[in-house]
């Protein structure tokens, strides 16, 4: 997208917004991508702020994945298979039960959006994300993001 400005130059102005965290210690960095459909609203102190604590947040908790739709299914076979031996105990509805309540942490623990903010456990990263988009009314969407770890192999 380009805009005229009135001195008579054109400008690219770009509806994404990268933003990043490095711990203290230099051994955890997060690069995070948002896209936005209005170029001005990546400019907004409330989603840079956002993009900040989102980065701050994949940096804290690591997340898998964004949602039920980009999970790697050998990572959820391999978590299920750390329970086998457990589950084997159980008889049909118990099992089934004992299942369900499994993706269900997996699914907190992992999936981004449905994480519990480290500022703040009385919301949700998608809660968050859904709040920002009707305060700004733009549908604001985490693209990416990269996370790197010098503790990890």
């Amino acid at each position: 997208m380009a805009l005229n400005a009135t001195l008579g130059f054109t400008v690219d102005v770009v509806p994404d917004l990268i933003s990043s965290y490095t711990h203290h210690d230099g051994k955890v960095a997060v690069i995070v991508l948002l896209h936005t459909k209005d170029a001005f609203t990546a400019v907004m102190a409330e989603v840079r702020e956002f993009a900040s604590d989102l980065a701050k947040h994949i940096a804290f908790s690591a997340p898998l994945c964004l949602d039920s739709g980009d999970l790697d299914l050998a990572s959820w076979n391999g978590h299920l298979n750390a329970h086998r031996n457990a589950l084997a105990r159980l008889d049909g509805s118990e099992r089934e039960e004992a299942i369900w309540k499994i993706r269900g942490n997996f699914e907190e623990a992992n999936f981004l959006l449905q994480q519990k903010f480290v500022k703040d456990p009385s919301k949700t990263i998608g809660g968050m994300l859904d709040d920002l988009r009707a305060s700004t009314r733009d549908p604001i969407r985490i693209v990416k993001w990269s996370r790197y770890d010098t503790r990890e192999s």
